[in-house]
Parts: structure tokens; sequence; C-alpha cells
């Protein structure tokens, strides 16, 4: 059974490989940032994708008939080069940047120190003469907190813990100590960590990952009910068909990652079922995953293996029929004999309906969105905690605003500007930490508010869903070009999405007609209503 994450990642490895520069006379040699070494589009390396090194580390460990890979002593000089070449790229002050220079950043910084740590854990006789470079980004996350990403505050403290593990400092111990502490004050009474404000499936696996590998080390105890708590309410997100996520989080990921599902396997349900359906999801597809992201997790799937536990449990939650309310979050579910539907009422009521009978997606609504007459788009696909949804029995309604979405494409005036910032004003940490906080609200958390206003009601029943929604325009200058009732696309920026999934095929985003669109703008109102039947 175990197999099936180590197969994963056999079947990548020459994918992976393919993004290390393995020539030991290049002066990237170990990098894995290919856009960099490689084909020169980028002016400056990721320091993310040297986490990668960990995964040929690991592979290099694994005893198996299927690893033509283990013992291999070229994946062993691979795994150090990839450490030698992160020690090359630092700044000055012990931070590694992900996106731009001087970036300064925390998760890049957590997440690689991580992973360059482990890898020296493994192999502490070659890569000693990287402990400064390990001591200055450690030193350097002793001064910092993420609270608004929750999943990589967890990355920092099993870092942190790594390089006390190293060093014998125990100035690490005691801040991995005190980020879980800030981590545990965190956590909502639903158990979730805030993602950019809300709940995510794909990050909270992230979180519970390196929560897993905290403890693994460190037996401290505070992460078991903290860890119980996230895991129960992840629990709810396995999809029928074995999938997990989507537009219904905060930052619409559709992945669970491994690793610390099968370390806790042993203490919790939820964490059995969990894990257990990764393998069952991995029997029949391959990792959906593009090279960045295999590079960032590629070794949570060898850790899955190595840690696995023959604790396995399959009663998930969408084969017993309730509705489950997290008003915290604004999720709201729905399990019968023939449909498990997850609603955001704090999204736009977007909704996902999964058929009981063949686990396949049916309904995937990504709220409203529509195109202005002077271009603009408006979307209902924005997180608004403050919406309070009434909810009576089966029937559910919600009322909220339409925000502006922004759209940025990079252009040659644009990328140096943002370079010529960085490389002069960026120097300077407080101007980096703006400028990092500006991109945050105008490409994830960002959009104002448009005077059209929307209700929208769900009436669910054994054998269907009833979506009604009424659009009001609340100024007479504004015009709709086009409007998507029930869209099935993504508008906000997350990184680690918008990955083509099979299940999401065959639907079509038809607009409102013509006439519609005219009646709409003439009378500033429309009802839109919708039936999701479920055979």
């Amino acid at each position: 059974m175990k197999d099936a994450y180590l197969t994963a990642i056999i079947d990548e490895m020459p994918r992976l490989l393919s993004q290390l520069d393995t020539n030991p006379l290049s002066p990237t040699y170990g990098c894995f940032d290919r856009q960099y070494w490689h084909y020169k589009t980028s002016d400056m390396p990721c320091a993310r994708y040297q986490e990668a090194g960990l995964t040929l580390a690991l592979i290099s460990r694994i005893a198996s008939p299927k690893n033509i890979y283990y013992k291999d002593e070229q994946m062993i000089r691979f795994a150090v080069a990839s450490v030698s070449y992160w020690s090359k790229i630092q700044e000055s002050d012990g931070s590694y940047n992900e996106w731009y220079p001087n970036e300064r950043s925390f998760v890049a910084t957590a997440f690689s120190l991580f992973a360059v740590t482990e890898v020296y854990l493994l192999f502490p006789h070659r890569c000693k003469q990287y402990t400064d470079a390990i001591v200055r980004a450690a030193n350097w996350l002793c001064n910092q907190t993420e609270l608004s990403v929750c999943n990589q505050q967890a990355g920092a403290s099993a870092a942190l813990y790594n390089a006390y593990r190293i060093t014998a400092d125990s100035r690490y111990k005691t801040r991995a100590e005190k980020n879980l502490k800030q981590l545990i004050h965190a956590q909502t009474p639903e158990g979730w960590f805030p993602e950019y404000g809300g709940a995510d499936v794909g990050y909270s696996s992230v979180t519970i990952d390196y929560l897993a590998n905290y403890y693994k080390k460190s037996k401290d105890k505070q992460v078991l009910p903290v860890a119980e708590k996230l895991l129960n309410f992840l629990d709810y997100f396995v999809h029928p068909g074995y999938t997990w996520g989507g537009i219904y989080g905060s930052r619409n990921t559709q992945y669970m990652i491994p690793g610390g599902m099968e370390i806790f396997s042993q203490y919790f349900p939820a964490a059995q079922r969990l894990s257990q359906s990764v393998l069952s999801h991995l029997r029949t597809r391959s990792l959906i995953v593009d090279d960045r992201y295999l590079c960032y997790n590629g070794y949570t799937y060898l850790y899955a293996y190595l840690h696995f536990s023959s604790h396995k449990r399959n009663d998930f939650l969408y084969t017993k029929s309730f509705i489950r309310h997290f008003p915290q979050a604004g999720l709201l579910i729905t399990s019968n004999k023939r449909y498990y539907a997850i609603c955001n009422l704090k999204k736009g009521g977007v909704a996902a309906i999964y058929s009981q009978k063949n686990g396949k997606l049916i309904f995937n609504d990504c709220g409203l969105i529509g195109r202005l007459q002077d271009d603009n788009v408006v979307s209902t696909q924005f997180l608004n905690m403050t919406v309070m949804p009434r909810i009576q029995g089966r029937v559910v309604t919600i009322t909220g605003s339409m925000y502006r979405v922004t759209s940025l494409i990079n252009t040659p005036g644009k990328q140096l500007l943002m370079r010529c910032f960085q490389l002069i004003l960026g120097r300077v940490a407080i101007f980096s930490k703006l400028s990092k906080k500006l991109l945050r609200v105008v490409l994830i958390t960002g959009g104002k508010k448009v005077p059209i206003s929307y209700e929208k009601t769900f009436i669910f029943s054994d054998r269907r869903v009833n979506i009604t929604t009424t659009v009001h325009m609340t100024r007479d200058s504004l015009r709709f070009r086009q409007l998507w009732p029930f869209a099935t696309f993504m508008l906000i920026y997350v990184p680690s999405s918008r990955y083509y999934l099979q299940i999401a095929s065959g639907f079509t985003d038809n607009t409102l007609s013509q006439h519609a669109i005219d009646t709409l703008n003439t009378t500033r109102k429309i009802v839109i209503k919708h039936d999701v039947v479920v055979t």
C-alpha cells in the first residue's frame, strides 16, 4: 500500500533531476531553478527550489526493489550540492528570496532552512561546512513572525528546532517553542488556522506536515491537541473520488500533503482517513503539480513512505448523512446518499457538489463573475468574513457585494520599476516589508467593493440543490457586458493552485444571453435560477 508514495516520486525523478544544474564546473552547480541557470529568463534564483535537495537525499536512503536510486552516490552528491548552492545565495542578513531581489521572504527562509537542515542531519559530515549559513538563517528567523499565513509559522518552528539539533544553541529551541505558542493562540475554535483570513485545505495540510516534523523530533506534547483539532476539521474535506479542497478554501488549493498525515496516523482516526484518501488518490492518478511545487513538496511523499502507519480507516465522513456548518470559516457541508456539497458562505456562496455514485464533481460554482462595459472585471469570489448567512433548516441565504478584480500582467516597464525599487529601496527592511504587503493586497486579498449587490439562496433536498441568485445594480452608470452566473474558473492569485484536474473537465462556462444582459442593464436587477439534479 505505501509503495504508492514512493512510486509517485520515482515516476517524477527524471523531471525533478532536469531542474538541477548537475555540472560541477558551473557557478550554479546544485541550483534547482532551471529558469535561472538554464533558460536565463530569471535574473535571480528562487531559494525554495533548493528544497528539492531533500527529495534526492531521502530517495538515496530508501531500500526498495522499486527504487533504482537507493544508495546512489550521485543522488547524495547532488543533495549536498543543493545545500552548497543554498548557502551561496543567502542575503547578508541571513534571509532568502523567493520571487524578487531583497524580498527577505519568511517562507523561503523557513521552508528552505527546514529542507537544508534535514539534508544536514542525514549527511552531517558532508554538510558541516554549511553550518554558518544555517546559523545566519536561524538567527534571522528568530526575529520574525508570520501569522497571516500560519503554515509558514509552523515551518519556522520545525526549521528552528532542526537548527537547535545541529548547533545545540538553545535560543533556536526556545524560539521554536515560542512560535508554536503563537500558532496555538492563532488556532480558531473550529480547528483551522488563518490563511489570508480564512480556512484552506491544502495549506492546512502543509501546517500538519510541519507540526508533525516538529513533534517527531521535539516530542512537545502541546502539538498533539493542536494537530487533532486541525485534522478533525480537515476530515470533512475529503470528497467522494478522493480529492480535496477547491474554490471554497481561502486560497483555492486542491491537494493534500501526506507526510504529516502518516506521522499522526498512529494517534488520530482523522489522520488515518486523510492518509488513506491520499493513497487511494495515488492509485489512479499521478501527482498534480508543476515543476516548482514538485521541487517544493516532493520529499513529503517520501516522508509519508518512511513513516507509513498501518492504521488506516475507510469510514470517510462523506459516507454519512449530515449537515455541518463551520460558522467562523463560513463553510457548510451537506452530505446524503446522493451528493456531497461544500459551500463557502463567506466567499460569495461558491460551491462544489460531488456525486456519491461515481465521485465526480457535478457542479463547480466559482461565484458570480462579470465584465462591465468599461472592461473592469467584478466578482463575488472574495472572502468576506463579516458575511452572516441566514440558515433555516435546509434553506440558506447570503447577501453581499461584488468586488473589482485586479489582474496584473508583467511588462518590461513594470519589471524594471520593480527591480529598481527592490535593488535601491528594497535594501532597507522596512521598504521590503511594505512592498511585500502591497503585493499581497493587490494580488491576493485586495478587491474594491462596487455598487452591485447580490442575494444567493440554496435549498438542499435529497435529490437536488436549488440555487437562486438575485443581482441588483445600485448605480445607474454601471453596465454589464458579460455575466457568468455560475463561473467555473478562479480569479484570485495563489501560487499553488489552478492545476488541471480531470474531475473538473466537461464544464461549460455559459454567460447570460444578450437579452438577459440587456434586461439587467435596463431594470438594474435580475433573478437567476439553477437546479442541480443528482441521480
